[in-house]
């Protein structure tokens, strides 16, 4: 019996090093947010993470609360969608899968309208600096026309 506790202690640790790793977790799971330019795949990742750990450690997070987590986690730019979801579905009724596939989804098309608007962007800065360069040699002609006419 003496074997099998210090085994067992050596592989949990201590209760007071459980206590600390669910603590830590703990906090994690607290500050836990998404980057903006992170993908949603690497946010669930870090969520499931941090969720398995403290169920490994005996803290369990309930679905709900993982997704109440999630949706207050992501940035100002998915308050729509954040928004449309509560509207449509019960949140006790999503489930965690259903909410990776609409914020995948959502992810993509944001992807897909910000590739639209990237050659716009391109345009007009490269534009912008056409013009600028163009007024720079105005004025330096327009100096130089002066010295010669007066």
């Amino acid at each position: 019996m003496d074997i099998l506790h210090a085994l067992d202690i050596s592989h949990e640790g201590t209760n007071l090093v459980k206590e600390y790793k669910i603590d830590m977790h703990v906090h994690q799971y607290e500050l836990f947010k998404m980057f903006p330019n992170e993908s949603t795949t690497s946010t669930f990742t870090k969520m499931t993470t941090i969720t398995n750990t403290l169920d490994a450690l005996g803290r369990t997070c309930t679905s709900a609360d993982i997704i109440s987590k999630i949706f207050m986690s992501l940035p100002k730019t998915w308050e729509t969608k954040v928004t449309a979801i509560r509207e449509a579905k019960y949140l006790t009724k999503l489930s965690l899968e259903e909410l990776i596939g609409y914020l995948m989804t959502h992810e993509i098309t944001m992807e897909k309208h910000e590739q639209k608007e990237k050659p716009k962007k391109i345009w007009h800065s490269k534009l912008y600096i056409m013009l600028k360069t163009m007024k720079k040699m105005m004025m330096m002609m327009m100096k130089r026309l002066r010295r010669i006419f007066h």
